[in-house]
């Protein structure tokens, strides 16, 4: 059974999670890692700070909890933990899919775009967290990545559907991470979507060297949408023309394939310059 936590489990709340924590030793920096991992003091200010824990009970036994915490625009999936005598036993994913459940935000997102009257809305595709380790940096969607994807397919699919039936357009924004290969993997799955979309931002994909670009050359037919900044060597969002992103040629793929196209800066002087510059150097 999974249910929401009271106050009173608050001292089992801590133990499971410092038994679970175990686990980081020797994996995480030394400096990240001491026992407790959680102390009291912290679990009472993440339970004052709204976080709510939900618990897999069996036999009036908590064996695993996992918080949810409210921070307007989006819910946060926060701790997650698991006896340590209990993992791999499925409890983290039933915690998971419970949570997700809980919150109907992308619906009522998805529900209020088309009520405005908005044809398309970006989404992006997080990565996940991570662990780095001496020598790589550990996704846990990679060493899940099945159950990743399983998550990913069941939820995106109740979205394109209701998207589809209200004439929305979900499209994936890349967030210099469509390179990577397990996220790449996500994105060959959810094509099977007949109304799977993508949006190109070119800046994005020249923080990371244009390693996203293979990417978007391969979904070209399912480009939708494109977000237009600069990159150079400190930062992207910058005005056009004014970093190594190839401003003509992107537009004019855009062009070619019917995207519709946002200059996204930073600054209302960022987009009167980038405008001028646009006027100048495009056609």
């Amino acid at each position: 059974m999974i249910r929401l936590c009271e106050y009173l489990d608050k001292d089992v709340i801590y133990q499971i999670i410092n038994d679970a924590a175990q686990a980081y030793e020797g994996v995480i920096p030394y400096d990240m890692y001491h026992e407790p991992y959680m102390t009291m003091e912290e679990l009472n200010h993440e339970m004052n700070e709204g976080v709510m824990f939900w618990g897999l009970e069996e036999n009036n036994e908590l064996l695993g909890v996992m918080g949810i915490q409210d921070k307007g625009e989006v819910s946060l999936i926060r701790h997650a933990y698991v006896k340590t005598n209990q993992r791999k036993g499925g409890i983290g994913t039933k915690l998971l899919n419970h949570l997700i459940n809980l919150t109907d935000k992308p619906i009522e997102t998805i529900e209020w775009a088309s009520r405005a009257g908005i044809q398309t809305l970006n989404m992006h595709l997080n990565n996940g967290i991570y662990f780095t380790l001496p020598h790589e940096r550990m996704w846990i969607n990679k060493q899940y990545e099945t159950e990743f994807n399983k998550l990913l397919y069941e939820s995106y699919s109740q979205l394109y559907q209701l998207a589809n039936s209200l004439d929305v357009v979900l499209s994936i924004e890349n967030t210099c991470n469509f390179h990577i290969p397990f996220i790449r993997r996500a994105l060959e799955m959810l094509a099977k979507f007949e109304n799977f979309h993508l949006t190109w931002d070119v800046g994005h994909d020249a923080k990371v060297n244009f390693k996203e670009e293979v990417v978007f050359r391969e979904f070209t037919d399912r480009i939708k949408h494109m977000h237009l900044h600069d990159c150079n060597d400190k930062s992207d969002h910058q005005p056009l023309y004014n970093g190594n992103v190839p401003i003509n040629d992107r537009l004019l793929f855009a062009e070619n394939y019917g995207l519709s196209v946002v200059i996204e800066v930073k600054t209302s002087t960022s987009l009167r310059e980038s405008v001028e510059q646009l006027k100048k150097n495009y056609k």
